[in-house]
This record gives structure tokens, sequence and C-alpha cells, in this order.
């Protein structure tokens, strides 16, 4: 597991060290994917809207939503538009091509 830094009150997470798949805290889940290739990475959580993803210079996308946890279903979505599950998932209750879940 990575082990997590808090920056404070904002709600915002740094990694010390990057596992892959989503990192779960008493907060939220840190949602995480390497693609060191594309410029800019959604988060869509089931339900809702995707969200932009904060990339750093190592190609790590990541996103911190509050409230969310085990259960919670997701898909990254490409630059193209493309909707694609975590390939770090440690769940896939349906199937390879339907969101993963926390």
């Amino acid at each position: 597991m990575a082990r997590m830094i808090s920056s404070g009150q904002t709600g915002d997470m740094a990694l010390a060290h990057f596992d892959f798949g989503p990192c779960v805290s008493a907060g939220g889940v840190l949602f995480r994917l390497w693609a060191p290739k594309h410029r800019e990475v959604k988060l869509r959580i089931e339900g809702s809207a995707p969200t932009e993803m904060k990339r750093d210079e190592a190609g790590w996308h990541t996103r911190f939503v509050e409230g969310a946890g085990k259960g919670t279903r997701y898909k990254f979505v490409m630059p193209d538009g493309l909707e694609v599950p975590d390939p770090a998932s440690r769940f896939q209750p349906e199937d390879v091509h339907w969101p993963s879940e926390v």
C-alpha cells in the first residue's frame, strides 16, 4: 500500500510511493492511473460526469474523491473519449470491459 501524506485541510493527497490501483482512506479514495503519453485523463464515477485528473511530470494522473469508498464504480476517460476500466483494478464485478469497483 502507498504511504499517504496529507497536505492539510484541502483534502489533497501526495504519495511518497506509488502502487497501482485505488488507494482507500478514511475520507475517500485516491484514484490513480499511469498514462505518461496522455496530457489529460478524466475520472468518471458511475452516475457522475467525468472530472479532470491531475497529472504529474512522471505521467501519473490522480484524483482524490471525498466520500468514495468500497463499492464505488469508476472508469478512466481518455482524451479521445474512450472509457476504460482501471488496468490495476482488484475487482471487475461484471467483466473487464465494464466499470471497475473499489
